[in-house]
């Protein structure tokens, strides 16, 4: 998938049971530091509160998490908020539960139902929106080739966050995870065109076309001979009778995803 759904402007719950109330609140954050930073002010302004529990949820993947109970019975408090948080199919969310104690004790299971109905009713009241999982990639090229690759931007629908023309033209696209591969392949074999994403950094430009081909369909895993652009490209550096490859390619490894 290309996009993900958080919260764009927060909602407020509340839960009453037996004397307790439980007021959740819902928030967009993109890093931890961020979540902790709204905890620590939550706390902070419900002073008196008995319990100040939580849960978060980050990254396009699902995959960064912290829940607390906040003196609460373990697994009563923090889990069951963060379950609705999955449940609603949500990510770069925080929601923040403050309980006040009525006196009277709920049990295990009465604990799961109020921090669990709090939250969910928070969500309720947000406002939801739809964003664009991007990946950034990098491009260099001469003023020789400069309307091609903008095309080749426009055609796969990428966003020009930064450049810079000076000697040369440097481009930093955001685009979507999808298309990366197609705009990596409408680059290939443009002479002096070089292309960049996380994962490799190829110097693209002085192939002949059958390495060109050969090298792309064994490292890319995909079928070159179906980009008629590049095709038309490498068969006017294959007249200049160019058998050198000239490449410069690294991986990189993805950091393990953190979980709390």
């Amino acid at each position: 998938m290309d996009t993900f759904t958080t919260i764009k402007s927060g909602g407020e719950g509340l839960y009453k049971e037996k004397g307790s109330k439980f007021i959740a609140l819902a928030f967009h954050v993109e890093t931890a530091g961020q979540a902790l930073d709204i905890i620590a002010a939550t706390r902070k302004k419900y002073f008196d509160a008995r319990h100040v529990c939580y849960a978060y949820l980050l990254g396009a993947e699902r995959n960064i998490f912290r829940t607390n109970d906040d003196g609460e019975p373990s697994g009563t408090a923090g889990k069951p908020i963060l379950g609705q948080i999955n449940s609603s199919g949500l990510t770069d969310v925080l929601i923040i539960v403050i309980r006040y104690f009525g006196g009277i004790l709920l049990g295990t299971g009465g604990l799961i139902v109020a921090y669990k109905s709090a939250a969910a009713d928070a969500i309720q009241n947000s406002e939801t929106e739809e964003k664009i999982i991007e990946s950034t990639v990098w491009i260099e090229c001469g003023y020789e080739t400069l309307n091609y690759v903008m095309r080749v931007i426009k055609e796969c629908q990428g966003r020009v966050v930064e450049q810079r023309q000076e000697m040369d033209c440097r481009f930093t696209v955001a685009i979507r995870p999808s298309s990366v591969n197609v705009i990596r392949q409408k680059m290939y074999g443009v002479k002096g065109v070089v292309f960049k994403d996380k994962q490799d950094e190829l110097l693209i430009g002085t192939l002949s076309r059958e390495d060109s081909k050969n090298y792309y369909e064994n490292n890319l895993n995909e079928d070159f001979s179906s980009n008629k652009d590049s095709k038309k490209i490498l068969k006017e550096n294959e007249e200049e009778e160019s058998n050198t490859l000239t490449l410069s390619y690294s991986k990189f490894t993805n950091s393990k995803a953190e979980f709390y």
